[in-house]
C-alpha cells in the first residue's frame, strides 16, 4: 500500500471535482472561470515542481484564480455577455437609431474576436497541460478516491505507481533524478476534468462566437439599408 504525504490546507482542492460536474454547472460558471482553474492548478504544479518550461495563458477576466472578486467579475462579465448577444440580434433586425446599431456592432465584433483568441489559447494550454509530465489521466471509477488529486510522488514510491504509464514512471523517476529533490507533485486527472475545464469552456466560447457572427452579419445588412 503506497503512502502519501498530503498537506491538503497548501493545496487547491476545493475545485478538483470529486464529484462529476455537468453540462449546465459550467455553462452556468462560465469559460472565464472553469478554463481558468486548470490554469491556477497547471501554476501550482509550476511551483511546486519548480518547472520552468509550461507556459499557460489566462483568459480574461480571469477568474478561477481562488479569488472572490475575480470570480464574481468574470461571472458578470460571461453573463453580459450571454444577454448581450442575446438582445443584439433583434436589436439589428428592428432598431432603426444609425448610432446604436454602429455600437451593436462594434460590440460584437469585440467579443467575437475575443472569444475567437481566448478559443485558440483554451486550445494551447489543452495541449501543452495534457503532456505535463507532472499530470495523468486516470479513471474515477476504477481509482475511487484518487481522481482529479494531488499525489506525492519519490523515487521510492514510483515504481509502484499502478495509474501511470511506463514511459511517464520513468520520466518522473529521470525528473526526480535529475532535479536531485525528494519528492514532486502529480495531478491525477479523469475525462470529467477535462470536460468541464476544457470541452465546456470551448463549446461556450464557439457558441458565443457563431452567435456574435451571425448578429454582426445581420447587423451589416440593416446598416447597409438605413445607409440607402
Amino acid at each position: 500500500m503506497i503512502e502519501f504525504e498530503i498537506e491538503h490546507e497548501e493545496r487547491p482542492r476545493h475545485r478538483l471535482e470529486i464529484k462529476k460536474r455537468g453540462h449546465l454547472d459550467n455553462i452556468r460558471e462560465g469559460p472565464y472561470i472553469t478554463h481558468n482553474v486548470l490554469i491556477t492548478h497547471a501554476d501550482f504544479l509550476k511551483s511546486t515542481n519548480k518547472d520552468k518550461d509550461l507556459t499557460l495563458y489566462r483568459i480574461f477576466p480571469t477568474g478561477g484564480a481562488y479569488n472572490y472578486i475575480g470570480d464574481v467579475v468574470a461571472l458578470l462579465t460571461w453573463y453580459f455577455v450571454v444577454v448581450f448577444i442575446i438582445a443584439a440580434i433583434p436589436i439589428a433586425c428592428y432598431c432603426e437609431n444609425k448610432a446604436i446599431n454602429i455600437a451593436n456592432a462594434i460590440v460584437l465584433c469585440i467579443i467575437l474576436i475575443y472569444h475567437i483568441i481566448a478559443l485558440y489559447a483554451v486550445t494551447k494550454n489543452r495541449k501543452k497541460f495534457r503532456r505535463a509530465w507532472f499530470v495523468t489521466e486516470t479513471s474515477a471509477e476504477k481509482y475511487m478516491g484518487l481522481q482529479n488529486y494531488f499525489v506525492d510522488v519519490s523515487i521510492d514510491n514510483a515504481l509502484e505507481l499502478h495509474f501511470v504509464n511506463n514511459g511517464q514512471r520513468q520520466k518522473i523517476i529521470t525528473m526526480l533524478s535529475d532535479k536531485q529533490v525528494r519528492s514532486m507533485l502529480l495531478m491525477l486527472c479523469t475525462k470529467s476534468y477535462w470536460k468541464s475545464r476544457v470541452v465546456d469552456p470551448s463549446i461556450c466560447l464557439s457558441v458565443t462566437s457563431f452567435i456574435c457572427l451571425i448578429g454582426m452579419f445581420i447587423q451589416i445588412i440593416t446598416l447597409r439599408v438605413l445607409a440607402t
